[in-house]
């Protein structure tokens, strides 16, 4: 089992990954759109939303995350890939970010009467994609004015890998991923930014959180603190870097890819 992926590697994996249906998820399109893999047997499958990370930034879009989505479809599950505008992008930020991630849930919520088992849909985010994924499993955040999110939690399960929770404490740091979570945190008004933070929510449905101590980008005092305040489960992987969890192949990603498994029994 390989450690320690780094970026090249998991997009060299990702690349081949084609999924087999795309999807815009408003009438917007552009960054408003998706990826769908639906797997083999017959519905209602059980679903995951999969909402990549990259430091909510333009320069990472979703293809990295696709081998990871392959992996999870090949294992039973019908697998929504959604892309949402990240900072560098028009609308990137408050609120835009957030309304999107809202808007794929609803999406994939409305589909759940089809040919997905509404009764086991699970929230699964990467790193920033973490982030976005709890907080969508919080509680409902709004400015007073003109932007409300009232999210009906439909979710089995969250799980963040590698997850950042608190985007005040993260933000303090001069790595490239935390300047970005602090020009997020500026995008909205003071009076909103703590409300960005899903340490600062009560979540609605369960919570995991995958970590490790040797991730280099994500440390693991998001899961700990995170952990403490909301009473939710920790796996901690030994030796696992940041990009181990979406990487099938290594021994973060299949110890995700086996949680999940055996949920299916």
């Amino acid at each position: 089992m390989k450690q320690h992926v780094d970026y090249q590697m998991l997009l060299a994996d990702s690349r081949g990954a084609k999924c087999q249906m795309s999807v815009d998820y408003t009438v917007a399109g552009g960054s408003q759109t998706g990826e769908v893999w639906i797997p083999v047997g017959e519905p209602p499958y059980p679903a995951i939303m999969f909402v990549h990370g990259g430091c909510w930034s333009s320069a990472f879009d979703l293809i990295h995350a696709r081998g990871m989505c392959r992996a999870f479809a090949d294992l039973g599950y019908w697998v929504w890939l959604p892309e949402y505008r990240r900072l560098g992008e028009p609308g990137g930020g408050w609120p835009a970010t957030f309304d999107d991630i809202a808007c794929a849930g609803e999406w994939l919520r409305q589909r759940s009467s089809e040919d997905i088992d509404p009764h086991r849909l699970y929230l699964v985010g990467h790193s920033a994609g973490g982030h976005l994924a709890l907080w969508l499993n919080g509680a409902s955040v709004q400015d007073g004015s003109k932007a409300e999110w009232r999210f009906t939690a439909p979710w089995q399960e969250i799980v963040g890998l590698a997850a950042i929770t608190d985007l005040d404490r993260y933000g303090i740091g001069n790595a490239a991923c935390q300047v970005s979570a602090a020009q997020l945190l500026q995008t909205a008004p003071p009076a909103i930014q703590a409300t960005l933070s899903p340490m600062n929510h009560v979540m609605q449905s369960p919570v995991t959180l995958f970590f490790s101590e040797e991730d280099d980008i994500v440390s693991t005092d998001q899961a700990r603190l995170f952990g403490e305040r909301h009473f939710c489960q920790l796996e901690q992987i030994a030796g696992a870097g940041h990009f181990d969890f979406i990487y099938p192949e290594s021994t973060a990603g299949s110890a995700v890819l086996e949680y999940f498994e055996q949920r299916l029994q």
